[in-house]
């Protein structure tokens, strides 16, 4: 599972993108700083969805899971 994230940081959104060989959906989460769910979003492996539009400024998490994998991206929106 490779989760690529561009541009990072950004001052307006994020494209994100999860590299897989399995073809199961993929859920996003944005968490912010301190862990508290701000939203979250299927996508398809592969597939390249755009995120942060509506986020303010600051330091964010996404927690990008499949099946039992799980990574944790750091994102800057200035």
């Amino acid at each position: 599972l490779e989760v690529k994230v561009f541009p990072n940081p950004t001052t307006t959104t994020f494209n994100v993108q999860v590299i897989t060989a399995v073809s199961k959906e993929i859920n996003v989460r944005v968490l912010d700083v301190q862990g508290r769910f701000i939203k979250s979003i299927i996508i398809a492996p592969y597939q390249t969805v755009t995120i942060g539009s509506e986020l303010n400024a600051g330091v964010y998490m996404l927690e990008v899971k499949q099946g039992e994998v799980v990574k944790m991206v750091r994102v800057v929106k200035y």
